[in-house]
């Protein structure tokens, strides 16, 4: 093309010019080359920027995986094993291999307010500052940092906002609320399944594991299953597989331990989301429906397991933590004397026996704290739990698990609470504690504070529970699981290197 534009300008001037226009022309040539330079060097440039921002990039996300792998850590190690030294990992990504090293800093206050506890610990700690480095090449393009602040609360017996031992379905608009921020856990070691408009402000875990005994599964047999703007506030951590769908959400990470992530119907996740097997329907970065990164081929450690603890009826232990026996071998006389039981300036415990159906109607208002204890079904219905002096009492609705062998059959002793049941409001001061190693079952317009353990749980049509744990338990056992810890994420940051 040059060639002729140079033909051109001498032609076009004759003989007499002919030097004039070749001038012209050599200078018209010089000026191409010189852009052509330009250009070339350009492109250059932002061939190596966006390889360097590339790389930039790949460095954020590795000190983010890194902060990830130390969660997971600190989720499956007893505070004696916890870490000291700095977690490392190399993450074998294109188009730069990524390396990165996690410090943790162990404090016994939440938020830390003294220097951090020394390690090897010797108690639990309250609270963990992870910093995150990764580089991709230090020579050339530096590294970058990530900082988490967690609080950590160990595993125990009890401390969930509702238990499952077999499965758990919610649907038709529960909402479980937390404690403390988002705290009101779920646990079960059987499936989940949330439907219509389901709320839970805290994190899932499931074993997808049946024990021996258990009939059916939450969900027919899957993992985790949210559905119908369904939403967890924290993390869904499960062995099997997780499936999102019909605008549900999970506000931070989405774990399948042993199997598949899937999504569809413009359903998120706000974080990441890491599957042994596939993610089907993930789609990170801007426009994508996952918030963080999608990790495939990652297996990973199940929650940790925590066995139905066997809370059995210890008179002796009630009758140390102050409690008034009073036992009763007929529900009709159980229920007209708890009122009365109600009204007393100390502790009370019903004991009652002989397999009969318990029905609870009508205002119980609490002067002291009362336990009701019994081998056969509660029923709940047209029924409320207040204080009578303005103070906090516990109410304790318990089942033994001594009598676990019962539930399968005729009149098996399942807790149930039907049509416009209070059980403690978010803001009074009535929390109650149920127990059940059968089902325990919430249906229109149940409201309660406290906690829910049970062989089966099923709550639907607007069902409100607020996360309270019971300030004690006489006669439980001591712990459950493995003695790792929960998590709860205050923050995530980048900070200077």
């Amino acid at each position: 093309m040059l060639k002729r534009l140079l033909h051109r300008l001498v032609s076009a001037h004759g003989d007499d010019q002919a030097g004039v226009a070749l001038v012209a022309a050599m200078m018209v040539a010089l000026v191409a080359m010189t852009l052509s330079g330009v250009a070339l060097d350009l492109a250059v440039h932002n061939v190596d920027g966006s390889a360097l921002q590339r790389r930039q990039v790949q460095s954020v996300d590795a000190a983010e995986a890194g902060l990830n792998a130390a969660y997971a850590v600190l989720q499956t190690t007893q505070a004696a094993s916890l870490p000291c030294a700095p977690i490392s990992g190399v993450l074998s990504t294109s188009p730069a291999t990524v390396s990165y090293s996690v410090s943790i800093a162990y404090y016994a206050t939440f938020p830390p307010s003294e220097p951090p506890m020394a390690c090897p610990l010797g108690a639990n700690p309250v609270a963990a500052e992870l910093t995150s480095t990764a580089t991709v090449d230090p020579n050339l393009y530096g590294a970058r940092r990530m900082q988490a602040l967690v609080q950590m609360s160990p595993w125990g017996a009890f401390d969930s906002a509702i238990y499952s031992n077999c499965s758990l379905s919610l649907g038709e608009s529960p909402t479980v609320y937390g404690h403390s921020g988002n705290d009101a856990n779920i646990y079960t070691n059987g499936y989940v399944n949330l439907s219509e408009h389901t709320t839970v402000y805290g994190s899932i875990y499931s074993q997808a594991n049946p024990p021996a005994g258990c009939s059916g599964g939450g969900d027919g047999g899957s993992g985790v299953s949210l559905g119908q703007n369904s939403s967890v506030a924290q993390d869904v951590w499960s062995v099997g597989p997780v499936s999102l769908s019909d605008h549900a959400s999970v506000g931070h990470d989405v774990t399948s331990s042993q199997n598949s992530i899937t999504m569809s119907g413009n359903s998120q996740i706000g974080h990441d989301a890491t599957a042994a097997t596939t993610c089907n329907g993930c789609v990170s970065g801007s426009g994508g429906n996952v918030g963080g990164q999608v990790v495939q081929s990652a297996a990973s450690p199940p929650p940790p397991s925590q066995p139905m603890p066997q809370l059995n009826y210890d008179q002796a232990a009630w009758q140390a933590a102050g409690y008034t026996i009073n036992p009763y071998t007929a529900c009709s006389m159980a229920a007209s004397a708890l009122a009365g039981l109600a009204a007393q300036a100390t502790p009370q415990l019903a004991d009652i026996t002989g397999g009969c159906s318990l029905s609870l109607t009508g205002r119980l208002a609490l002067s002291t704290n009362l336990a009701i204890f019994s081998d056969g079904p509660i029923t709940m219905s047209h029924f409320s739990v207040s204080s009578a002096d303005g103070a906090p009492h516990q109410l304790y609705l318990i089942v033994p698990y001594s009598d676990a062998s019962t539930c399968s059959s005729g009149g098996s002793p399942n807790i149930q609470a039907n049509e416009n049941v209070n059980f403690g409001s978010p803001t009074g001061p009535i929390s109650t504690f149920i127990y059940t190693p059968c089902t325990a079952s919430f249906s229109e317009n149940v409201t309660g504070t406290g906690q829910v353990y049970a062989g089966t749980v099923q709550a639907s049509e607007h069902f409100n529970l607020t996360y309270s744990p019971a300030s004690s338990i006489p006669g439980a056992p001591l712990g459950g699981g493995v003695g790792a810890f929960h998590i709860g994420i205050s923050y995530e940051r980048e900070v200077p290197v």
